[in-house]
């Protein structure tokens, strides 16, 4: 779970360094397209399934499932260990956990 988290997060913080300070979801793409597939500089699906000049991506080849729930669903701004997927992700903060009904609360 500590890796998954760490991973998803630093992949997050990449995004937004690459997207002008975006989060992911924010564009176009939806949260987990922007997170697996390349995307342009608006957040965009990319014309292109290549890297290249205004072309990102991808952050992750797949959303890893939550160890706990076995879910990979992403929940954007729901309740934090409602256990309603498998990662909540809040959409005005970036702040990314595992949403399960585990105590997780150090993580």
């Amino acid at each position: 779970l500590i890796s998954n988290l760490q991973t998803i997060r630093s992949q997050i913080q990449l995004y937004k360094i690459q997207h002008g300070g975006a989060l992911p979801g924010a564009g176009s793409a939806a949260l987990d397209a922007a997170l697996t597939k390349y995307t342009d500089a608006s957040g965009a699906l990319a014309a292109t399934q290549a890297p290249g000049p205004g072309v990102y991506g991808p952050y992750l080849q797949q959303i890893p499932k939550n160890p706990f729930n076995n879910s990979d669903k992403i929940t954007t701004n729901g309740t934090l260990g409602d256990n309603g997927g498998g990662w909540e992700f809040d959409t005005s903060t970036g702040a990314f956990h595992a949403d399960d009904n585990k105590e997780h609360s150090e993580l």
